[in-house]
């Protein structure tokens, strides 16, 4: 995988002794996260890497096969998922900081599976969670955690499944979303004032006029 920069043009990032290297995300700073083959195993690790510091091997889940970054912030704080064995079914969902290191991301009650996908610069992580019995019987919602961990499902009634695919620095949140029986796949718009707004609630308002 290569950087490139209008002065330094192409720069090679190395990989952690693997032939494969994956890239995920970059920053306002440069900082670029994203995972890595290590050495001649299957097994994937999380790195960070900037022009200034070089490659930092950020490491996985205990016993685990794969990890990979989704997204970073300008404070260098790195969301994503990788498998964690003995932690249930499904991916993981992690955050890591440079204070605290790898974390796993809990779990709500009932769900099975968390897939943080964006984290703005206030520490704010959306991205979707499965609720289910098992890996037969799964749908996934949208969620919004703070940056102290509290977590709230952004699902709303009638809805078959959801993701939040973005957040800004406001807390408003983007992602997209089915209804039961519709068949379709919509946008939603979500703010901590508002709440939901839809491309179906839109449409039926315009329908009733």
């Amino acid at each position: 995988m290569s950087y490139w920069s209008p002065t330094l043009e192409r720069t090679l990032i190395p990989t952690l002794g693997g032939s494969v290297n994956y890239f995920s995300d970059i920053n306002d700073s440069g900082q670029v996260a994203g995972s890595s083959k290590i050495g001649s195993t299957d097994l994937s690790g999380l790195y960070l890497w900037s022009l200034a510091d070089g490659l930092a091997d950020l490491g996985a889940f205990p016993g685990g096969q794969y990890i990979t970054a989704a997204d970073i912030n300008n404070r260098g704080e790195i969301v994503g998922v990788g498998d964690y064995p003995g932690r249930g079914f499904g991916n993981a969902g992690f955050l890591w900081t440079p204070e605290k290191g790898l974390v796993p991301l809990a779990v709500p009650q009932g769900g099975i599976e968390l897939n943080p996908i964006r984290i703005n610069e206030q520490g704010q992580i959306v991205g979707d969670y499965a609720r289910g019995t098992d890996e037969y019987d799964v749908r996934y919602h949208a969620f919004i955690q703070s940056a102290t961990g509290v977590f709230q499902e952004l699902g709303f009634p009638g809805e078959y499944w959801s993701a939040a695919m973005g957040i800004n620095g406001r807390g408003e949140v983007g992602g997209t979303f089915s209804m039961a029986g519709d068949g379709h796949v919509h946008p939603f718009f979500w703010s901590p004032e508002a709440g939901w707004w839809t491309s179906v609630s839109w449409w039926k308002g315009i329908a009733s006029r």
